[in-house]
């Protein structure tokens, strides 16, 4: 659903049933917390992360005859988002990203933002955690997330410094390595994408990065069509 909505795919009765789907999950705390039994980082072990999508996605493809009620989710995913205590730099971005998406306005998440700035490397990258290095997951992330929200332009310095970050990282042949942390219980199969045993991890990343690149690569698309 995050993947339609940043490609703007129109409603249809797909998105219906994933929105119904994702809306009836929503725990009587207001968040979405454990769906699938084992935490695996950072993919799928946060329900801040999951609460954030699962706003965004009821905003924007809610249908008008659940309108009261796509409402009152949102607001109580709101609630439940403005109390929950991230441990991650990932958490910290999606949180934000889903605070906006419930309507909290600009001042009321200028210190969140705040913060997670002040968690940018000196290389110009964020890391997952305290106690791991800068890579193209959390950075992509954060900048995105961030750019979604309205909160940060591709052309203020923290974006340039992480597009530097993640164009500097990048390998020959496009990719982005990003060491997996998540627990093994699926037979190890390869897939193509380069980093064996980390290229699930490495794909998502890589995913990450080209959006976090998209917006500063149009701007400067702008600016030199503008010289001309």
């Amino acid at each position: 659903m995050m993947a339609y909505a940043d490609l703007q795919q129109p409603a249809n009765s797909h998105t219906d049933l994933l929105t119904h789907f994702i809306a009836v999950r929503q725990d009587t705390s207001g968040g979405w917390l454990d769906m699938f039994g084992i935490a695996r980082p950072p993919i799928e072990d946060s329900p801040i992360s999951r609460t954030a999508m699962a706003v965004r996605t009821i905003k924007q493809y809610g249908w008008p005859a659940r309108q009261t009620e796509f409402e009152e989710r949102i607001r109580r995913a709101r609630a439940w988002l403005q109390s929950a205590k991230y441990a991650t730099t990932y958490e910290s971005a999606e949180r934000i990203a889903g605070l906006q998406a419930a309507g909290a306005s600009m001042s009321d998440l200028s210190a969140d933002v705040v913060q997670l700035l002040k968690l940018q490397r000196a290389d110009g990258g964020w890391a997952q955690t305290p106690y791991l290095d800068s890579d193209a997951y959390a950075t992509g992330v954060v900048l995105h997330s961030l750019h979604t929200a309205g909160l940060l332009a591709p052309s203020e310095e923290p974006y340039r410094r992480g597009v530097k970050f993640l164009l500097r990282t990048q390998f020959p042949d496009g990719s982005w390595y990003v060491r997996s942390r998540a627990p093994k219980f699926q037979p190890y199969f390869q897939s193509g994408f380069p980093f064996d045993h980390d290229q699930w991890i490495s794909s998502t990343a890589t995913a990450w990065a080209v959006m976090a690149l998209a917006p500063a690569a149009g701007e400067r698309t702008d600016m030199l069509a503008a010289q001309r």
